[in-house]
């Protein structure tokens, strides 16, 4: 009998790697991931923190917060109202008078009813805004315009830089817009960023006379291809402001900025749907209403399913936000886990903060008796604490887990709150790429309160938690970042194809 060469020992030993290869079991173990030098483009995008200690954590949250011996303010319960849709029409005119009072209500208010108080310098800074207003008030003889009167409240307290802090409509915070020039595109290599055409090569030197790192940023063009754009993050409206960019070749050219102003999506708070074998999952609020509340319920049956697909695409867009609680029963659900920062996070628990989120509470539509229920616990945890006026610390460590389907995340400018609750946890997974741009920045406070100023109808959202992570750093208005800066309209085409064409199998 013939004994078998080496040869045919390796065309067997082919087969017997092939089939195994289809066997369920390997199939289990293989996972889509990006492609090794896509991988590294996304970590280096990533900011990372070394955290603090347990005791670092404390002390510097200590540090954050007001030290109460008073827990009502000197106001009266009937002082903290909201007034509900059509129960009041603003004056055009305020009285000086009745403007002072307001202003120091207004003061009291925020002493006694905003988390952030102390975090944004406290008795000295919100005394040196108040006597700021009421010392505008003095230019007027009897009566101030409302309108007027609003923006001197919103100057004076522009030091606040808090996502969630608003009077009416208007945000304090600076708001950082995502500007560039979509149509330059441009290659990297080891020697630097490039655009190839036919002929040649031009190599990029210099962008608004520094080093084009400065402003390039990762993107992805309309074939799924990893490119480069000159853009630049900032609060200052910089639409149509150029940036020289200077060639190897001795050419130069500008790149001419605009905002990357998204179109809202639109549709229901959550919908499922598939694109080419990829699940779709597009959730655009987590807030319950009873509208919403059979679609979240329905978001959480699916979560686990996912996990048994290969990729999938959630899309946040749009997603200003809700109860954080849908967040961490999705991720609990899909990966059996909770991915999170380090984090820390304390409530108000004044007289004040308590009749704040109750008044918000009432404009949902919360049936009676839940309000009822809720005020009774706020005050049995009031009575409870140890610090006054504070609820117990409430500390995460940083947990990272691995995502067994490659997952890409869409946001954009109105992804907010919850929603970057949702981005902050799926950042700690393995297997993640955020695209778009950068999203809201509503992350340092959270459960707003609301409170109407009796005279003018100013309403107030004042929030009462304040939380941190990582290296506390404040986000608000600036959001989180994407690892590929991508218009959020075309976001969702361009991922499908990055995905097609950068995704390749591992087997563990």
């Amino acid at each position: 009998m013939k004994g078998i060469g080496s040869s045919q020992w390796g065309s067997i030993a082919c087969v017997i790697l092939m089939l195994w290869s289809w066997s369920p079991s390997a199939q289990a173990n293989a996972r889509l991931v990006l492609q090794s030098d896509v991988k590294a483009i996304v970590e280096a995008n990533r900011r990372t923190s070394a955290g603090l200690s347990e005791a670092q954590l404390v002390k510097y949250l200590d540090e954050q917060l007001y030290k109460y011996t008073d827990l009502a303010g000197g106001l009266q319960p009937e002082r903290i109202v909201v007034k509900l849709p059509g129960e009041h029409t603003r004056p055009d005119f305020l009285g000086v008078e009745e403007a002072a009072e307001e202003i120091n209500l207004l003061f009291s208010l925020i002493k006694y009813g905003y988390a952030g108080y102390q975090y944004f310098g406290g008795d000295e800074a919100f005394s040196r805004a108040r006597e700021g207003m009421l010392q505008d008030l003095q230019r007027y003889r009897q009566a101030v315009p409302v309108a007027e009167y609003l923006d001197l409240i919103c100057r004076r307290l522009g030091f606040v830089q808090d996502g969630h802090f608003g009077v009416e409509s208007l945000i304090l915070c600076k708001d950082y817009q995502y500007w560039a020039d979509y149509s330059c595109e441009f290659d990297l290599d080891q020697d630097g960023f490039y655009i190839a055409d036919s002929l040649n090569s031009r190599r990029l030197i210099s962008v608004d006379g520094v080093d084009p790192s400065a402003y390039m940023r990762s993107s992805i063009d309309k074939d799924g291809i990893i490119k480069y754009i000159p853009g630049v993050v900032s609060s200052e409206h910089l639409d149509g402001t150029t940036l020289s960019m200077e060639f190897s070749d001795g050419e130069s050219q500008n790149a001419s900025l605009s905002a990357a102003v998204a179109s809202r999506p639109g549709g229901p708070a959550y919908a499922l749907d598939e694109v080419d074998g990829i699940p779709i999952v597009a959730i655009r609020s987590f807030t319950p209403t009873p509208r919403n509340k059979p679609l979240l319920d329905r978001m959480l049956a699916d979560a686990e399913r996912l996990w048994e697909q290969e990729a999938i695409v959630i899309d946040l867009r749009g997603n200003s936000g809700g109860n954080e609680q849908y967040v961490f029963s999705w991720l609990l659900r899909f990966a059996l886990t909770y991915p999170t920062p380090q984090s820390v996070r304390v409530d108000l628990l004044t007289d004040v903060a308590i009749r704040l989120t109750l008044n918000a509470r009432l404009l949902q539509e919360e049936p009676g008796s839940s309000l009822a229920a809720y005020y009774t616990r706020m005050c049995e945890l009031q009575r409870s604490t140890a610090s006054p006026g504070w609820s117990e610390v409430r500390q995460t460590g940083a947990v990272r887990a691995a995502s067994d389907p490659f997952i890409a995340v869409l946001v954009d400018r109105d992804t907010a709150s919850a929603g970057e609750s949702f981005v902050q946890c799926l950042r700690q997974m393995d297997n993640v790429v955020l695209i778009g741009v950068n999203t809201k920045g509503l992350c340092l406070t959270g459960t707003p309160g609301l409170v109407s100023l009796p005279y003018s109808g100013v309403t107030l959202s004042v929030p009462t938690a304040l939380r941190f992570t990582g290296d506390f750093t404040n986000v608000d208005g600036m959001g989180y970042f994407p690892d590929f800066w991508v218009h959020p309209d075309c976001a969702l085409e361009r991922t499908l194809k990055f995905m097609r064409r950068y995704l390749v199998k591992q087997t563990d």
